[in-house]
């Protein structure tokens, strides 16, 4: 084999091969979203969430009268603590909230307040918010310090 100064005869350049797309990785990657989504996705009774309204108001934090609540009879103050739970500014058991604040409470739908006092965790927010649910106090507004 000789070789000569002529490039062309030697034909160099490999043929271009036409690259297929694979459907292998995008039904991969769909059967993963598909999992993740069905994994994600909330199974739960819309029973179980809590229902709070949002905070309403204007600028400087006033109230619309047609958006205020009112509060009939004697005050229902519950402070939330990190180790107890008061009604009133008097401590009780946690699984007898409901029952103290019955008789404060001129109808069953009457508005309750809680105020987490500083410290005081979210899941102890959300406890006393299941004990009150389940005393069949269900008009509950959440205070700041």
């Amino acid at each position: 084999m000789q070789i000569t100064g002529d490039t062309a005869a030697l034909k160099l350049t490999r043929p271009v091969r036409r690259g297929r797309v694979g459907m292998t990785p995008m039904v991969d990657v769909v059967f993963l979203l598909l999992v993740f989504f069905m994994l994600a996705a909330q199974y739960g009774d819309p029973a179980q969430a809590l229902r709070l309204a949002p905070a309403a108001g204007e600028e400087g934090g006033a109230i619309p009268p047609e958006e205020q609540i009112a509060l009939d009879g004697q005050p229902r103050l519950v402070s939330i603590l990190p180790d107890r739970v008061r009604v009133n500014g008097f401590v009780v058991a946690m699984a007898d909230v409901a029952e103290t604040l019955r008789p404060l409470m001129p109808t069953p739908d009457a508005v309750v307040i809680l105020r987490p006092v500083e410290g005081a965790s979210l899941q102890r927010v959300v406890e006393t918010m299941d004990a009150l649910r389940a005393g069949g106090i269900t008009t509950v507004v959440l205070a700041e310090e």
